[in-house]
């Protein structure tokens, strides 16, 4: 399948950041595993500028930015976490095809925000599961002012209580700008939709 053209430019700076931080060789996993992803998205979603579309890919961009996870099977787990829009998960065999069964095993591992997470859920998990979580709960949390369908206020006390405090203990840069968005999104009064729950 081809992917359209933000979809496709993202899985290339994916890839090329990926090459920078862990070399050729483990960039195309996570390239594999990027691309897999957004392929099942691309379809299902209308709009290319839809922040639900890039969010696997901002989050392995996430981790290699603000975390030292350097590890191949990590990252490529990180772009099949979803928890806010189950019906774009890609099938874990897809990513133990595109990038083996240690990469399924950390993805499976992960605290599963969906189901609701405490921070003992987090702070009790094996850490690269924790940290991707945390990454791609970072990631929608930056983009939760366009997401009107959305309820603001318990997912902004959520970060407060549960997501920043575990990622001090296991990813304090991620702990870092957990802190700053809840902290401005706060300041700016964000708290409630413009419409929706």
């Amino acid at each position: 399948m081809t992917l359209r053209h933000r979809a496709a430019a993202m899985v290339e700076r994916v890839t090329l950041e990926a090459a920078h931080s862990l070399g050729t060789e483990a960039a195309l996993v996570v390239r594999d595993a990027v691309g897999a992803v957004l392929a099942v998205r691309d379809p299902l979603i209308e709009d290319d500028h839809d922040p639900r579309l890039l969010h696997p890919a901002r989050t392995v961009l996430i981790l290699l930015s603000d975390t030292t996870c350097r590890d191949a099977a990590a990252l490529a787990a990180a772009a099949f976490i979803e928890s806010l829009d189950t019906a774009l998960r890609a099938p874990l065999d897809e990513l133990e095809r595109v990038a083996g069964g240690a990469a399924r095993g950390i993805a499976s591992a992960a605290p599963n925000a969906a189901r609701g997470t405490t921070l003992e859920d987090l702070v009790s998990a094996p850490r690269d599961s924790a940290v991707i979580a945390i990454a791609e709960r970072l990631d929608h949390a930056r983009h939760l002012h366009l997401r009107p369908d959305l309820a603001w206020a318990p997912f902004h006390a959520d970060v407060e209580t549960v997501w920043a405090p575990a990622a001090h203990f296991l990813a304090p840069g991620l702990g870092r700008r957990l802190d700053r968005w809840a902290d401005g999104f706060r300041a700016r009064r964000l708290l409630r939709p413009p419409h929706g729950p």
